[in-house]
């Protein structure tokens, strides 16, 4: 069976735990998939990338000889009502996001169940990068491209809202700038936790199970406060995505679950004024903060709006004009939150992608 490093993604016949790459310290995993023709229909040639919640294969369908990305949801590890669960998010990622059809949102081909059990879905192959890796190959962006990228997203995020769907965990690896045509289009992957608004009370599993990116995500998410999850849940991530990509980190970085949940309830992170020496960025963080108010009445009206207020903000910032910058206060320490913690006798699950290293693009799992 062939493995693949969880690090850099290489791939290797050999029946060893360690990658032997130069400078790689990964650990080698095997995936069946990898070599085989899925269902008749889609051979898998590599790894893509690896998440908290499963793997992304790079793929092509055999009769139509056009690149794919697989998206294969793993189960190990969780008990039988979780995994229930989750096997039923993944089914309504497919269907939800083949019905919503913008060219904003990454298109579903097909889905199904590989031959071990595990569910998977079919989409478009995306040439580029996602934000995540943008912020670690290129740094910070500059604000215009901020401006850029923010109000492409928030069209989305409107659109989706308008047809009764929330993303719920919104964050740079889940924005993609996709090169298409010789152009640059930016893609919102990953709908596998959006939930219809009209089902906003659910199954005891839902009502104790929150998945998503902790520090991304609105105190109503991480309390499990389902009547109250709705737009300005999405705006709140949007927010905190936009400040990390001025700031190169979310606004709430801490230690550990606890002291990310503490920063937002107490909304105590540093202004970016005191982080970048342009002048001007005092009025984008007056738009951040009410963006990324505790109290989802108290946010920004929508995404759009949000996205309007933001550019005009960033339109002021002068590069010509630098001032001096405080030294902005340390965080707790430089991990996020846990893959699973515990708030309130809930669930959390991060869906942050396990790998060190990605490379450039291609999708997300």
């Amino acid at each position: 069976m062939k493995r693949f490093c969880t690090t850099c993604l290489a791939m290797a016949d050999r029946e060893v735990e360690a990658c032997d790459r130069p400078g790689c310290r990964g650990t080698l995993r095997p995936e069946p998939l990898l070599g085989s023709v899925l269902e008749g229909r889609f051979r898998i040639d590599s790894v893509i990338a690896v998440g908290g919640m499963g793997v992304l294969l790079r793929g092509r369908h055999v009769r139509l000889d056009s690149p794919v990305a697989i998206k294969v949801l793993q189960l190990a590890g969780l008990d039988g009502t979780m995994a229930a669960e989750v096997l039923k998010r993944f089914r309504q990622e497919a269907t939800l996001i083949a019905r919503l059809r913008h060219p904003g949102i990454v298109a579903v081909m097909d889905y199904g169940a590989a031959p071990d059990g595990r569910p998977y879905i079919a989409m478009e192959f995306l040439e580029g990068r996602d934000l995540e890796g943008v912020l670690r190959e290129d740094g910070v962006l500059p604000p215009a491209r901020i401006a850029h990228v923010v109000s492409a997203v928030a069209e989305v995020l409107d659109w989706t809202h308008a047809h009764g769907v929330i993303h719920r965990d919104i964050k740079p690896a889940n924005v993609m700038l996709a090169r298409i045509g010789g152009e640059e289009a930016v893609k919102v992957l990953d709908f596998g936790v959006a939930r219809l608004v009209e089902a906003a009370t659910g199954t005891p599993a839902e009502r104790t199970m929150i998945v998503g990116t902790a520090e991304y995500m609105a105190p109503e998410q991480i309390d499990g406060q389902a009547t109250a999850i709705g737009p300005a849940t999405d705006v709140y991530a949007l927010a905190a995505t936009a400040y990390q990509l001025a700031a190169g980190e979310t606004p709430f970085r801490a230690r550990d679950f606890s002291a990310v949940v503490g920063r937002k309830m107490s909304m105590r992170f540093a202004a970016l004024a005191e982080r970048r020496p342009e002048a001007g960025w005092a009025a984008v963080d007056i738009v951040l903060r009410r963006a990324l108010a505790v109290s989802p009445a108290e946010r920004t009206a929508s995404a759009t709006v949000f996205a309007r207020e933001l550019s005009q903000a960033l339109a002021g910032v002068d590069a010509s004009r630098p001032v001096v910058a405080s030294s902005a206060p340390p965080p707790d320490a430089s991990a996020g939150a846990p893959s699973r913690a515990r708030v309130t006798g809930r669930t959390i699950i991060d869906t942050g992608r396990r790998a060190a290293d990605v490379p450039p693009g291609r999708g997300k799992p």
